[in-house]
């Protein structure tokens, strides 16, 4: 896995509803829906993450396999990127 670091793009308003998440991106005029893990890792990103970061803290949460949870995460990462939902850290 890669060392790129993931955070939520900061003009993406968001609200909690209940253990959901609302979020728009005023940007593109759409509002985006997030239960389960879609949600719980937007809550991770609170915190710049890499994805072996989420990973770990995913597997901790779930009962999931490593090379599941990878792929998983991975093309979760690449789609809320894709939205403009979150975005790649600039480099320290």
């Amino acid at each position: 896995m890669d060392d790129v670091r993931y955070r939520r793009n900061p003009e993406v308003l968001f609200g909690e509803l209940g253990e959901d998440i609302v979020a728009l991106s005023v940007a593109r005029g759409l509002c985006y829906g997030m239960e389960n893990v879609t949600a719980e890792v937007w809550s991770l990103l609170e915190q710049p993450k890499t994805r072996a970061e989420l990973c770990f803290e995913l597997m901790n949460r779930y009962e999931v396999d490593e090379k599941r949870c990878e792929k998983d995460v991975f093309v979760l990462l690449n789609e809320m990127q894709t939205e403009g939902l979150i975005e790649r850290c600039p480099a320290a």
